[in-house]
């Protein structure tokens, strides 16, 4: 039924030609393809997309008229023709792609050096790499180096590294990054020789320091000493100086802590410290821990510090922790302290952690007045519930029951220390456990004049009552 959908293209009715092309393009059929490529011709955009995407499902049977539609003169044809031969992947149009890179059209010359990539082939890498070495268009130049970069091929190191270096009239500074870019993605031994040969020679402040941040990100250890040099010079903005710093987190080098702290005690720039301290946080080298600690007496620093101290992981970031939570009165410094040790899971907190609980939060009866004081006692609670350490019980309850702001919280966290350490509860504890009534919690409300309270509902505490009293019962003891 061919002719009959070719016939029906012909139709005045836009949907009728839409239903046609569908059919012809899914037909498989060279006797289709004609009809398609004349729908190219369209005045209405509808057919034009319909008929561009079925003569990419024909494939190899499309390329040959498509080509031929290449050379015609209504620009969105051959816009078209580009993407359809980018498409099919056929060898076959890598020739008719590279004539449009002199089309006429800015935008049909930057079609056809994405296009090129796709179709594949030695003749295409080839073709971008004259594009690359030798074309006016810095616009072309850019996008040849990134399509060179993607194509993975090892022949297009050289020209990209003549590239990432170039300084005549027509170079421009986004092509040597993106040429210095494809190197680090093409990858392998010639792409990091290349960079580090324009690491030491080039004479581009722009392309060493991309080829250093590159080399960092490959974790090599040759871009240490140049981005330590980029990090320390305030000749370079301070966004490449922070590039530079997260540059480093990739290299396997003991020096590389060295560096960064002593970034952190000769900086005063926020963004620098705030990249320094993340970094430190992802390498995770305890020496790390005592240089990160004393930035805890900065209130803008501190959310940063304590999260790196978390991901450090080593229990030597506890005892800094405590001391601060010790003399601290700041409530948001206590309260990120005490997330801080509770993802540590240390039991020399729980002491400290107990006493915070009684004496540094208010109890409150308005929580819309004190809504800070309520968050951080909560995740206080919290970490005690996720060190699971059963010397909290009892100041668990007796918040639990005391202040009902916090009443799920507490019930939540005794559940954890029952599941984590039964065993280890004393018996006057899990008696107290067995016999728990459930507890009263406060219900909220958003406004915009902050929250209130609107209601109650009870807390169920019966999976405490009943692991409580099966301790019990394993004890050989009635509850």
């Amino acid at each position: 039924m061919i002719w009959w959908d070719r016939l029906r293209l012909r139709s005045k009715k836009l949907y009728v030609q839409l239903c046609s092309i569908q059919k012809l393009g899914k037909s498989r059929s060279s006797h289709a393809v004609k009809p398609l490529v004349r729908a190219l011709y369209s005045k209405y955009d509808p057919v034009r997309r319909e008929a561009e995407r079925a003569l990419v499902e024909l494939r190899e049977l499309s390329v040959e008229p498509v080509v031929k539609a290449l050379m015609a003169d209504p620009y969105p044809v051959r816009e078209a023709a580009v993407r359809i031969l980018g498409e099919t992947g056929d060898t076959r149009a890598v020739g008719p792609i590279v004539r449009a890179l002199n089309d006429k059209f800015q935008h049909i010359r930057e079609l056809a050096a994405h296009t090129l990539r796709k179709v594949g082939g030695p003749s295409a890498v080839e073709a971008l790499v004259r594009v690359l070495k030798h074309d006016e268009d810095t616009v072309l130049r850019y996008i040849a180096a990134k399509e060179l970069g993607k194509s993975g091929d090892p022949r297009a190191v050289g020209p990209l590294v003549e590239a990432a270096d170039d300084h005549t009239a027509y170079a421009d500074q986004f092509t040597r990054i993106a040429a210095a870019d494809a190197l680090a993605e093409i990858g392998g031994q010639p792409a990091v020789k290349a960079l580090g040969q324009l690491l030491q020679h080039s004479e581009a402040p722009d392309t060493r320091l991309a080829a250093a941040k590159l080399l960092g990100e490959m974790g090599e250890p040759s871009a240490l000493g140049p981005l330590t040099e980029v990090i320390k010079d305030h000749s370079y903005s301070k966004d490449e100086r922070v590039d530079a710093i997260h540059a480093l987190r990739k290299i396997k080098d003991p020096q590389v802590v060295e560096v960064l702290v002593a970034v952190l005690k000769l900086s005063d720039a926020h963004d620098l410290i705030v990249a320094v301290v993340r970094v430190l946080g992802e390498i995770g080298d305890p020496r790390a821990i005592e240089p990160l600690a004393e930035l805890l007496e900065y209130v803008l620093m501190r959310d940063y510090v304590v999260k790196a101290l978390v991901q450090i992981g080593n229990h030597r970031a506890v005892g800094p922790l405590l001391e601060i939570l010790k003399r601290e009165k700041s409530l948001r410094l206590i309260k990120d302290v005490a997330w801080a040790l509770g993802e540590f899971g240390d039991t020399r907190a729980v002491k400290l952690l107990v006493e915070t609980l009684k004496n540094k939060y208010k109890y409150v009866t308005e929580p819309h007045h004190h809504w800070p004081d309520i968050q951080a006692r909560r995740i206080t609670i919290e970490a005690l519930g996720k060190i699971g350490a059963p010397q909290a019980i009892r100041p668990l309850i007796e918040e639990a029951e005391t202040l009902q702001h916090c009443a799920e919280s507490a019930v939540s966290a005794l559940k954890s220390i029952l599941e984590m350490n039964a065993s280890k509860i004393v018996f006057e504890d899990l008696q107290v456990l067995a016999h728990l009534n459930n507890i009263v919690q406060c219900d909220y409300e958003e406004s915009e004049y902050g929250r209130h309270v609107v209601g109650q509902h009870s807390v169920n505490c019966l999976q405490i009552r009943q692991c409580a009293r099966q301790q019990l019962d394993r004890r050989g003891l009635e509850a």
